[in-house]
């Protein structure tokens, strides 16, 4: 088996555990913290293995700094959103919803980067949105959770197509910048958020991060 197709099995593993994770972290700890947590740590994990495959991966040209920050405030959207769904709605009803990113790319892709679509595809697309619509996020007593959900989904698809348009001109590296803004975003909620810091919650915090 070779090492990429090792590294998507890895990819797929560690997202599928990302929503009953954090469900669990929800229990006992703060949102905002078990957020930051995720971007912050995912930061450190991340420097360290584009470190050894990208040397030149901190070298931004002025203009790149409002690409990176945008697909930072993106992401870390993405993650407030989803993690806040996750809380309130059924897992289920969560990844469905937040799997519209996959009808909205394509949409933001053919106006933001001019990449052409065939009949076909638009078909597909709303035949997708009409199945979002039969979810029905905005009614039903997870309403709120569905509809952050549904807002995750939308702030996903921001970030896909922005960091397609960054990653155009660079490589692997970007990815250290995007979670680095991306925590600074997170940084403020967390800190006015109390929480009661013990080395077995810093150690799941921070194993959150790395999944």
């Amino acid at each position: 088996m070779s090492k990429y197709v090792l590294a998507a099995l890895f990819s797929v593993l560690a997202f599928a555990t990302i929503g009953p994770f954090v469900r669990l972290l929800a229990e006992d700890y703060p949102l905002p913290w078990i957020t930051f947590a995720r971007a912050f740590f995912g930061f450190l994990f991340v420097l360290v293995i584009v470190s050894r495959f990208d040397k030149n991966w901190f070298r931004v040209s002025g203009g790149e700094w409002k690409e990176y920050a945008l697909v930072g405030l993106s992401l870390a959207s993405t993650m407030t959103f989803y993690n806040y769904a996750i809380s309130l709605a059924p897992l289920a009803d969560v990844v469905l919803l937040n799997y519209v990113h996959v009808l909205i790319a394509p949409l933001l892709a053919y106006f933001v980067l001019h990449e052409t679509m065939e009949k076909k595809s638009w078909a597909f697309l709303a035949t997708g949105l009409f199945g979002v619509v039969l979810i029905s996020p905005f009614s039903g007593l997870n309403a709120l959770g569905t509809m952050s959900a549904l807002a995750a989904g939308i702030t996903y698809a921001v970030m896909t197509v922005y960091m397609r348009r960054a990653d155009k001109q660079h490589g692997i590296g970007d990815v250290v910048w995007f979670l680095g803004f991306a925590s600074l975003f997170l940084l403020p909620p967390a800190l006015v958020t109390p929480i009661t810091w013990t080395w077995h919650g810093f150690a799941y915090l921070a194993l959150a991060g790395i999944v």
